[in-house]
């Protein structure tokens, strides 16, 4: 994306840099309609290529994915919840050894040579089972904590200037 055409406004396509890969929040927007971007959903698997390589779960909005991003997906049928687990010692092992001049950086290749041993069906689907709706609950109360902190937001300067006014009964514990 070029960066002249990124804000902080909101207004455009939300864009997920390597920095808002901690806060789960993308904090930069483009106007630019970029063919080569690609969305990513709520619950899918990213990792930061320069820095720091920590495996990230976005629980933010649908976003497009900033350069120095990957979106981490399986050649099999594994749950993103098996991936997240297992590729977090992988990728220490791999912060802890990758070379760079002061940032260090891993490449496509270095991602798609990883590979996590397969249990077995059986073992993959209780897993999966146990684990992803957990995950899949972070991704909702993700959802709703935005939400609350909207409404917040709007209604916290309404309050503080008295133009909203809550009864009387409302306050009463």
């Amino acid at each position: 994306f070029a960066s002249k055409l990124f804000n902080t406004t909101g207004i455009g396509s939300p864009i997920i840099r390597i920095r808002d890969l901690k806060k789960q929040q993308a904090a930069t927007w483009s106007t630019e309609d970029s063919p080569k971007g690609f969305m990513v959903s709520p619950g899918q698997l990213l990792v930061g290529m320069d820095g720091e390589f920590n495996p990230t779960l976005w629980y933010g909005e649908a976003s497009l994915v900033n350069q120095r991003i990957c979106l981490v997906e399986s050649l099999e049928k594994v749950s993103s919840a098996f991936l997240y687990f297992s590729l977090i010692p992988i990728m220490k092992k791999i912060e802890n050894g990758a070379a760079g001049s002061t940032v260090i950086h891993i490449g496509k290749g270095d991602i798609d040579a990883i590979t996590i041993s397969n249990p077995g069906e059986g073992i993959l689907h209780a897993y999966s089972e146990l684990v992803s709706p957990m995950l899949d609950y972070v991704v909702v109360l993700s959802a709703q904590s935005r939400n609350l902190k909207l409404i917040r937001d709007s209604l916290l300067p309404r309050l503080i200037s008295g133009e909203l006014v809550i009864p009387e009964e409302m306050l009463a514990s």
